[in-house]
């Protein structure tokens, strides 16, 4: 009895030994789940599934030797959603790092390094081990479920699907057109008609007809010291405001062609105007704002608005937001609440270095306001109205002379002087160029563009020595489905 149990004691205690030993000898292997998931890394998944499961099963030469046009639903290869979310998936299971939509040639030896290769671990079910890749360390307080890459990638603007033609559709000339900055001299009204101020006349040009009417409304022939310094047409095109170089505002009626008042309110020129409803706002030299109705002609303007140093030179209601926002040559930018009333701006901002006239608001997102700055500051300024803050600037290179928003897509345009007279399609939220209109679209500086009523098509002017009208087809149809911000869109909403 007591040999036998000795004997089993000692065999416990040698088992225990040997488990312990085991223990601290070999290192433990770490569990898994109870699936088995082999790893793809290195397969070429374009070539083995060649139709509809391709990653990027497009074919280069199809839109290489015919590019696509303007309103064309045809895109570029590396534009379809599909694609972008293959390569999504491609930074989050294979490991890739594409952080941008513009890489059209994309192998997995440039992208993929064999280091990296062997690292990863694809469906590796690891509670021990993150299955990402292993260079890229994600903070445990990240709220987002994917890598910077992708990160990147999603906000990264995509190619341009659609090109604009480099050569203008018309050619109008416009023989006395002024070469001058602050002034604006042309508009298009939602009627069709074209208003250009040609040194001392105004002329009317009905555009919607296949040959063009023009007409002359005004003129100042016959006083050396008159000359038009600014036209607009109001919202129903049925007026138009005319500003002169002697501080008189004129108020047309563009189908009987006759006027309707004219006043002056200014000491010095009308450089800037702008309508809201039958209220037409006045900017000057005399760095005043006048509120007139037009309604009571022989009534004072209702308001007088102050606070600019230097001539207002660009002007612009905004009936969506209800603002009106101001810009001079006194590099100040003025929001002005003018539904009540109106003593001092909402806003005085005096971020640009050089004089402001290309002003428009965001006809698709509300206080949305877009400006630039003139030769000493070149620079692209978004604006947040609610907040009163500035969101983004961008340098553009050269002088910018004006800006105008696209009416069907988060676009807008800006024509530029100093150093290089060219027409740029900027997109939006990214302010990148998408598109440039040649390096020289006229012969001198592009400072004057109004946008057609279908808002398609824009026309630029330029003075001596090119003195032309040019009309050119830049914005998509707005038939066309609207551009999507997002540059991957999961579950097909329109």
């Amino acid at each position: 009895m007591a040999s036998s149990t000795g004997s089993s004691s000692s065999g416990d205690m040698l088992s225990e030994n040997y488990d312990l030993a085991n223990k601290l000898c070999s290192p433990s292997k770490p569990r898994y789940g109870d699936r088995f998931m082999p790893t793809r890394v290195g397969n070429y998944w374009d070539r083995t599934y060649s139709s509809s499961l391709s990653l990027e099963s497009v074919d280069r030469n199809k839109y290489e030797k015919t590019p696509p046009v303007l309103g064309s639903k045809k895109r570029r290869r590396g534009e379809s959603d599909d694609t972008v979310y293959a390569r999504l998936l491609k930074n989050e299971i294979l490991g890739y790092e594409i952080s941008d939509m513009k890489k059209t040639d994309l192998r997995q030896k440039d992208i993929l390094t064999p280091a990296k290769t062997l690292n990863r671990r694809l469906f590796h079910y690891d509670s021990t081990q993150r299955s990402g890749n292993s260079s890229e360390c994600m903070s445990p307080y990240s709220t987002s479920p994917i890598t910077e890459n992708s990160k990147t990638l999603l906000s990264s603007p995509t190619m341009s699907f659609r090109k604009i033609c480099q050569e203008p559709y018309k050619i109008l000339d416009a023989p006395d057109l002024e070469d001058d900055f602050y002034l604006n001299l042309l508009d298009w009204s939602s009627q069709g008609f074209l208003g250009v101020g040609l040194h001392q006349s105004v002329y009317l040009l009905k555009m919607a007809t296949q040959k063009e009417e023009a007409f002359k409304l005004l003129s100042y022939e016959g006083e050396p010291y008159r000359a038009v310094t600014s036209v607009v047409f109001n919202n129903s095109g049925d007026l138009v405001g005319i500003g002169n170089s002697r501080g008189m505002v004129e108020v047309w009626d563009v189908t009987t062609q006759k006027r309707i008042t004219q006043r002056f309110d200014h000491s010095d020129r009308v450089s800037s105007l702008s309508w809201h409803g039958d209220v037409l706002f006045s900017g000057s030299k005399d760095r005043s704002i006048c509120v007139k109705d037009i309604r009571d002609y022989s009534a004072p303007p209702n308001n007088r608005l102050i606070n600019h140093s230097q001539e207002v030179c660009g002007l612009k209601w905004s009936g969506l937001n209800g603002l009106l926002a101001s810009g001079g040559n006194d590099n100040r930018l003025n929001i002005w609440d003018c539904r009540g009333t109106c003593d001092k701006p909402l806003f005085a901002f005096d971020e640009h270095k050089a004089a402001i006239k290309g002003i428009d608001w965001n006809p698709n997102e509300h206080g949305i306001l877009a400006t630039g700055g003139g030769t000493a500051d070149r620079k692209v300024k978004l604006w947040n109205t609610h907040l009163g803050t500035c969101t983004k600037t961008v340098d553009t290179g050269s002088q910018i002379c004006n800006l105008a928003w696209s009416k069907h897509s988060s676009e807008f345009v800006t024509t530029h002087g100093f150093v290089q007279s060219q027409i740029l399609i900027w997109n939006y939220p990214a302010i990148r160029p998408s598109s440039v209109i040649q390096e020289k679209a006229h012969k001198s500086r592009v400072l004057y563009l109004a946008a057609s009523p279908d808002g398609e098509d824009i026309i630029t002017g330029a003075g001596p020595p090119c003195e032309t009208l040019r009309l050119w087809k830049v914005f998509p149809s707005g038939k066309l489905r609207k551009h999507i911000r997002s540059s991957v869109k999961l579950f097909n909403i329109r």
